[in-house]
């Protein structure tokens, strides 16, 4: 059984609306794929996410469970095109569709643009997480940085593969063809980096 951590407001959180896009992301793979995931995770996990209010705050932990069972059905190939999916999605969206949707059409289909976003986007979908900075490198590429997320997401390689396949989506909906690298060699600070590079299809 998971045992959810006392409720305070310092506790590491995730919107629930995000983690309940997570799960559609994975019903989309289909019934068999749903039953395994489901299978290798405590049930109790499913029913906090599936009765939290969208706009709840839960456990990031709840998150990282859930992601980390999804790893040891799909792998890490999996992990990452349901974290893409779930960006891909997250447009259509009450959490974080309307800026997203926004800075598209002002900007068009940049994805240095949307990538700036970041810090937003963190502060959006996560509470007392760290924080997240976005660098423009040079034409095509650009830097993702994460600064004192807690443990739990740092010390996850799956979870970080996650928000890898989530930069992912951000590429696909720009419409450009590109790359995510992650770099984890300054972890023992607390920093996690991840640099994406495009060109235009």
């Amino acid at each position: 059984m998971f045992r959810q951590p006392p409720s305070t407001a310092a506790t590491p959180a995730i919107k629930a609306a995000y983690l309940k896009d997570s799960m559609r992301a994975s019903a989309a793979f289909g019934p068999a794929v749903e039953a395994a995931v489901r299978a290798q995770i405590p049930p109790d996990v499913f029913e906090q996410i599936e009765a939290a209010a969208k706009i709840e705050w839960l456990p990031v932990q709840l998150d990282v469970v859930f992601t980390e069972g999804v790893y040891q059905v799909l792998g890490e190939s999996g992990v990452r095109k349901l974290s893409h999916d779930a960006m891909v999605r997250s447009t259509e969206g009450s959490l974080t569709g309307p800026f997203l949707r926004g800075t598209l059409r002002l900007f068009g289909l940049s994805p240095a643009h949307l990538l700036k976003l970041a810090r937003q986007f963190w502060q959006v979908v996560y509470r007392d997480c760290g924080r997240a900075e976005a660098v423009s490198i040079g034409p095509g590429e650009s830097r993702i940085e994460l600064f004192d997320i807690p443990p739990v997401m740092g010390t996850s390689p799956p979870y970080l593969k996650s928000i890898q396949g989530g930069i992912e989506g951000v590429l696909t909906l720009t419409r450009v063809q590109g790359s995510v690298e992650l770099d984890t060699t300054r972890k023992q600070e607390n920093r996690f980096t991840f640099t994406v590079r495009w060109i235009k299809r």
